[in-house]
Formats: structure tokens, C-alpha cells, sequence
């Protein structure tokens, strides 16, 4: 990404089908030159909202984005929208320390064909620069 912190403003289609419903307030500046693979508007500290985008008060999710605004231009680079729905959520508190998380029999989501599923990862500001992080995902279907 380019040398910018734009402010950013994104309207949405809720999940119960209305139109013309936008973020609470802008969302706080982006990283300036983020790297690849972060999440521009995402931190740890005022005003950041870690990986999820805030929704208008009573919505609980997005049909689909209607528009996306930043307030400057990052001048190169690419960006991407991406709508998830989480599934499971694993903290991991403590440095260097595992953490196994499993659904009992009965308790596992639905997931349905052909989702995509992939792990994503809030450091906090406590997380090592440039520290190593790995992790194993056991899939299975019935």
C-alpha cells in the first residue's frame, strides 16, 4: 500500500435486506503502507475496532457493501473487501503457550458447501515484532 491514512466510510445492505445503512461513524485511519495481508482498519488501540467492521445499532451483519469511501487515496497498491461470518473464536492469551479449541458432538456450526475457511489473526500490542506464528486446522465433515 501506498504512503496515505485515509479515513474510511462503508454503506451496506443489512442482513434483513435494508438499503442505505452505513458504518456508525468513520472508521478511524488506515494503516499508512500496510503490509500485505493486514487489515487496514484494525488495532489495538482508540478507536479501532480489531478486524470487524462496526455495524449501525440494531444490525447484525451484511447482505451486501453498497459503497466503500476513503477519505485519500493510497496511491499504489491493492485492497481488499472481504465479508466473513466467524465461526469459531480461539484466544490465546499467553506467549508460546498452546491452545486446542473442539466442538462437542451436537455443538458444531453448520458450515454450508462451498465456504471458504480461513484462520485470521489480531495481534495485540503485546505480540513480538516479527515473531513467529503457526497453527494446525483438522477438518471433517459428517
Amino acid at each position: 500500500m501506498g504512503a496515505a491514512t485515509p479515513n474510511i466510510t462503508l454503506g451496506y445492505t443489512n442482513s434483513a435486506g435494508t438499503a442505505a445503512k452505513a458504518t456508525p461513524a468513520v472508521l478511524p485511519a488506515g494503516l499508512t503502507q500496510a503490509p500485505v495481508g493486514s487489515i487496514i482498519h484494525s488495532g489495538t488501540g482508540a478507536g479501532k475496532y480489531g478486524p470487524f467492521i462496526p455495524l449501525a445499532q440494531g444490525d447484525d451483519g451484511i447482505r451486501s457493501v453498497d459503497s466503500l469511501t476513503l477519505s485519500a487515496t493510497y496511491v499504489s497498491g491493492v485492497l481488499n473487501l472481504v465479508l466473513c461470518k466467524p465461526i469459531l473464536t480461539i484466544s490465546a492469551t499467553t506467549l508460546g503457550v498452546k491452545v486446542r479449541e473442539e466442538y462437542a458432538d451436537g455443538a458444531r456450526p453448520e458450515i454450508a458447501d462451498g465456504a471458504c475457511l480461513s484462520v485470521l489473526m489480531l495481534a495485540g500490542v503485546n505480540t513480538p515484532a516479527n515473531s513467529t506464528v503457526f497453527g494446525e486446522l483438522e477438518l471433517a465433515w459428517e
